[in-house]
């Protein structure tokens, strides 16, 4: 995992630098992992809306938002995606990575997990319940750029 040479406090007049500085230091530390097609910054929504307000008063109004899906596609002439997602609301954390380096893993094959599926006569209804462990994970740490205060 690669910090960024950055410390400020995101806020909107450090977001374009944050942002800038995060894609500098994959750039020069992730070399191998250049060339994926899904290179993805994920940043919190709060932090997201600070980006996009920075973006506007510097009168950058040629990035491609997609409204309503907090993400920008090619980040003001790079090959990254910005990309909001609840999992980091609450914390200043932005994660740069391939979105194919994330996995999702589950403990399906052991006794953990539970699938019940039942007629239930009183609504008329068949139900389908089940539980498991789950978790995500990186395969490859040494193409990811964390940025945290």
């Amino acid at each position: 995992v690669v910090t960024p040479g950055i410390t400020a406090s995101f806020t909107k007049a450090t977001a374009i630098d944050i942002i800038d500085s995060i894609i500098s230091a994959f750039n020069t530390s992730c070399t191998d992992a250049l060339g994926e097609d899904n290179l993805n910054i994920y940043i919190s929504y709060p932090n997201f809306t600070l980006l996009t307000q920075a973006l506007r008063d510097a009168n950058f109004f040629h990035y491609d938002a997609n409204q309503g899906d907090f993400r920008i596609n090619g980040y003001i002439g790079t090959s990254f995606n910005v990309i909001a997602v609840r999992g980091l609301n609450g914390s200043n954390r932005i994660v740069c990575t391939p979105a194919s380096n994330l996995y999702f893993g589950t403990d399906m094959l052991n006794d953990y997990e539970t699938f019940e599926v039942f007629y239930y006569q009183k609504d008329d209804k068949v139900y389908f319940r089940s539980k498991w462990k789950q978790g995500a994970q990186v395969a490859f740490p040494e193409f990811v750029v964390l940025y945290k205060i």
